[in-house]
This record gives C-alpha cells, sequence and structure tokens, in this order.
C-alpha cells in the first residue's frame, strides 16, 4: 500500500508546478449495502459508518483527485442456507480514490464539481467484539465511483457513491459493496 501512495504523490508532481493546487480535509457519513443493490435513496439495510480523510485537488475547471481515506463501518453476512446464521461486525478501511473531475460552475466564491473515477480499499482492522474476523474479508476490495460537490468559499461539501466491483467477503460470492458517502471539509 505504501507503493501505491507514494505513487500517487510522484504522480502528482508535475500537476502541481503548472496547476491550481487544493488540499481538502473532510469528514462526513457512509452507508454501505453488501450484495443487494439499493433502490433510490432507500436507506434500508444500509450499515451506517463514518469517514475522515483528505482529497488533493490539481488543475483548475479540469481537476486531477487523488486522496486518501479512513473508513469505519458496520457490516453483516448473512449465509443464504442457514438464515440464522448471520455475522455482524466493525470493519475499518484505508480508502484510496483516485478521481478525474470538471467544474461545471467556477467562480471565485462558489463551485460546482462533478467527479468520477476508481477506488482501491483495504480491510485495516474488524472491531472486537462481533462475530466477524479479518479472515472473513478479502484484503483489497475495489469500485468505481461517482459524485457532485461544492465549494463555498473555503467550506467544501461533497456526494459520493462507490459501486463495488469485486466482493468484499472473502468467502461469500456476490458480495459486492455499494457504499453512499456525504463528506463536509475545508479547502485551503
Amino acid at each position: 500500500m505504501n507503493r501505491l501512495v507514494v505513487f500517487c504523490c510522484l504522480l502528482c508532481i508535475p500537476f502541481m508546478s503548472k496547476a491550481q493546487f487544493t488540499i481538502s480535509p473532510k469528514v462526513g457519513v457512509n452507508y454501505l449495502w453488501v450484495g443487494e443493490r439499493p433502490q433510490g435513496l432507500d436507506l434500508t439495510g444500509a450499515e451506517k459508518g463514518w469517514q475522515a480523510g483528505v482529497d488533493l485537488r490539481l488543475g483548475r475547471r479540469f481537476y486531477f483527485q487523488p486522496g486518501v481515506y479512513y473508513v469505519n463501518t458496520g457490516t453483516s453476512i448473512a449465509s443464504i442456507e442457514d438464515l440464522k446464521n448471520i455475522k455482524t461486525g466493525k470493519a475499518s478501511f484505508i480508502k484510496i480514490p483516485v478521481n478525474v473531475g470538471y467544474k461545471l460552475v467556477n467562480t471565485g466564491i462558489f463551485k460546482l464539481r462533478i467527479h468520477g473515477g476508481g477506488a482501491a480499499s483495504k480491510i485495516l482492522a474488524v472491531k472486537e467484539g462481533g462475530d466477524m474476523s479479518m479472515a472473513d474479508f478479502n484484503t483489497w476490495s475495489y469500485g468505481a465511483n461517482f459524485g457532485a460537490g461544492i465549494d463555498i468559499l473555503l467550506f467544501s461539501v461533497d456526494a459520493n457513491y462507490e459501486l463495488g466491483l469485486t466482493d468484499l467477503y472473502a468467502t461469500q460470492v456476490g458480495s459486492k459493496p455499494s457504499m453512499l458517502s456525504l463528506s463536509v471539509g475545508l479547502k485551503f
């Protein structure tokens, strides 16, 4: 993972010398679904969690946006064969999104942005006290994400949706995660 972070940082160096550079620390809430995708904005069946991290935005109207986040969320596995066999727990991940974006509105005090790209997530820990363990998870999971955000002066608000491309659980086929996250932050 350290090599990936170093690679992303080195990739950013050429952009920093010629482009607008913004650092945006953020915190927020997330809703995780595993398996069946949610319909609309229905939060039924979602596990609620939180995240904190930082994004870099490199560019003016078009921009490159790598980031790194600590994500904590609830999770559960239900066995199809035996509905009484349900495992629950809290898991934490390091998430590394890499997006490209476009500022639809780009004024001095207000910006409306859209972005999309990919994200890699690495399991860090499973909280003790639940039925789940690290062995229940794949070490890495990958997803495609898209979102929108607004900047007003030095404040930033973002909404992102990540569509899992790989299974989250090591022993359960079809456990692709979907995550909706809402974040607020500052931009420097």
